[in-house]
């Protein structure tokens, strides 16, 4: 599997965790002021004004970035609602298939200055193809 493919697997497993605890707490919250980030878009929610819709921007590494910035929103969101007793088989499943996604991202993951500088470097040479 290519590096990209696998970085985009993993931030997929990230949204679709995030997009179940999401979908519970925005519901709740929209009736007062709320920011959402959907799709790369800034959603912005205030009681009694219409829902904004503000695009978002792509630098080269973002990315990279954002699905290092998931990891830890992932993790927070498959154990949010389980504060006490035991963890059921399903969640340990979802567990497991998270944890298996990192480690065979790791490698794409280095944050290194040197594979970041690497990272630049494919990146200004597929801009210029």
């Amino acid at each position: 599997m290519q590096d990209s493919n696998r970085l985009e697997g993993l931030d997929q497993r990230f949204i679709e965790i995030y997009a179940e605890a999401r979908a519970k707490v925005v519901e709740q919250q929209k009736q007062m002021a709320l920011i959402v980030i959907d799709d790369d878009d800034l959603l912005l929610y205030r009681r009694n004004h219409a829902l904004e819709r503000f695009p978002g921007l792509q630098p080269p590494l973002y990315n990279k970035m954002k699905t290092l910035g998931h990891i830890p929103l992932a993790v927070f969101c498959l154990l949010h609602d389980h504060t006490d007793g035991q963890l059921s088989e399903e969640l340990l499943a979802k567990i497991s298939e998270y944890r298996a996604a990192l480690e065979s991202s790791a490698g794409e993951l280095d944050t290194s200055e040197e594979a970041s500088e690497a990272f630049c470097r494919s990146q200004v040479k597929s801009t210029r193809r």
